[in-house]
């Protein structure tokens, strides 16, 4: 969030973003007040649409120097082909504006363009969304993955690819065949964006891939409801994708604008076993669970239609957001905690994230017995090391008492062989001497004995694990 926050340090990026994301609506209400013809608005979107496009293209290119991100290479012409789709469906659509029956192979012009952005963009979300698993991971993502596009391919050929093929006039073959293509390219991508979204790190390219996904939902909607015809005015889906890509555009500069090491387009996305991602899929399970229920249930009803469709893929995008806006913030915090945990520093209760709360005085309590067992470590090293000494000492004073001893006692044994010849009294002192002699070592060696037995016990007892 602090990048985003730098973004105030650069007018001009605030100036296009606001000009950008307000120009839409701006111009659909100069277009209400002065009376300009639906061709002119018209023309105004689809022209909007191309520049951010193709400004898009330019600076993901910009991005991508000296770096080897494939994802972000197939992003980039997906780009392109898009901005060539939206200016050729806006001069057909709006300028040449022929019925159905009157249109032949012309709308191959932009749906060409549209089919190879699809396709282009699903790679680069798909290839993003298995970045860095090993393979086993990859081939369970990429089920997932399949499992979400047949889903969303079964409500598109439900709702709207069933409906275009009964329709009348029938069309050349071609265009069914871009029709059924696109429908193919978007569910994958639309799988590849909720997998890739669950795995970033950062808010930059969550906030990307859900503004791409609410131009795929934009999109979906404007099909469903152009399958009874021409729309007379534009559609307030059509804001949905006109904003979405000045959205990707505002995105991709400000990520320009960062560092190369803060970039988190050219970082490594999330592990599949951290916090940030099991969270986010607790939260899309859910929800599809939720929009499984929902579409059965009005088509039940008999009562679908692009309003209430409407409603619900809105209701769907704000509830994905808000997941993940919770957990980037809670993975982020706990990162933030372990880097501070990891230079032994001491964390300040303000500087504490509100949700980490609990987690951060878990760690403190670590910490703070992790220093208590590092300096219980040190001292029960230096103890060792002088009762290692104490041994030695002890050692050499257990041979010279030996030492000692062995003299003794030949001298006992001499006094009754070859210094039999002495008075008795004689004899008996020297015996008196040797025994109190022998008597001064054995209680100086139990004496170091037992000493050498406490102290080992100390030792043992520091040694005993701390329960935590």
């Amino acid at each position: 969030m602090k990048h985003h926050l730098k973004a105030l340090k650069h007018p001009g990026l605030l100036l296009f973003a606001a000009t950008s994301c307000s120009l839409p609506f701006f111009w659909a209400w100069a277009a209400n007040h002065l009376n300009f013809p639906v061709m002119a608005t018209g023309l105004g979107s689809a022209g909007h649409e191309f520049l951010t496009s193709v400004l898009s293209f330019f600076v993901i290119g910009a991005l991508l120097e000296g770096q080897g991100r494939s994802w972000l290479k197939y992003l980039k012409w997906s780009l392109l082909f898009v901005a060539i789709g939206d200016l050729s469906y806006g001069l057909t659509s709006m300028v040449l504006r022929l019925p159905p029956s009157q249109r032949g192979i012309i709308p191959l012009v932009h749906e060409g363009p549209y089919v190879l952005f699809a396709c282009l963009s699903a790679v680069a979300v798909l290839s993003r969304a298995v970045e860095g698993l090993p393979n086993r991971a990859k081939k369970w993502t990429l089920l997932f993955v399949g499992l979400i596009a047949t889903v969303h391919f079964t409500a598109s050929y439900d709702l709207i690819l069933a409906h275009f093929f009964r329709s009348t006039p029938v069309r050349p073959l071609i265009i069914y065949s871009t029709a059924l293509f696109y429908a193919l390219g978007q569910s994958l991508f639309v799988g590849g964006l909720l997998v890739a979204s669950i795995r970033t790190r950062g808010f930059t390219e969550f906030l990307l891939w859900s503004s791409f996904l609410v131009m795929a939902a934009s999109d979906f909607l404007l099909r469903y409801q152009d399958i009874a015809g021409p729309i007379p005015n534009l559609s307030l889906f059509e804001y949905g994708w006109e904003l979405a890509f000045s959205g990707v555009t505002v995105l991709l500069l400000l990520e320009k604008t960062k560092a190369a090491t803060e970039r988190g387009l050219l970082a490594s996305p999330a592990p599949l076993g951290s916090l940030r991602v099991q969270t986010a899929t607790v939260t899309l399970a859910s929800l599809l669970i939720f929009a499984f229920l929902t579409s059965w249930f009005l088509s039940f009803l008999n009562v679908a239609n692009a309003s209430n469709a409407g409603v619900y893929t809105l209701a769907f995008t704000l509830i994905w957001v808000s997941a993940n806006v919770f957990s980037i913030t809670m993975s982020q915090g706990l990162r933030r905690l372990h880097a501070q945990l990891v230079a032994h520093s001491v964390i300040p209760d303000g500087q504490v994230p509100a949700m980490a709360w609990e987690v951060s005085e878990i760690f403190t309590f670590l910490h703070g017995r992790n220093v208590e067992l590092h300096k219980e470590r040190d001292a029960a090293v230096e103890e060792a090391h002088r009762l290692k000494a104490e041994s030695a000492i002890y050692a050499l004073t257990h041979k010279i008492m030996h030492d000692v001893k062995a003299p003794l006692s030949t001298l006992t044994i001499m006094l009754d062989t070859d210094l039999k010849h002495l008075p008795a009294q004689t004899k008996d002192k020297i015996r008196q001497l040797v025994g109190r002699i022998r008597a001064i070592i054995d209680t100086r060696l139990k004496q170091y004995s037992e000493d050498a037995i406490a102290q080992t016990r100390k030792l043992a007892e520091k040694k005993k694990p701390v329960e935590v």
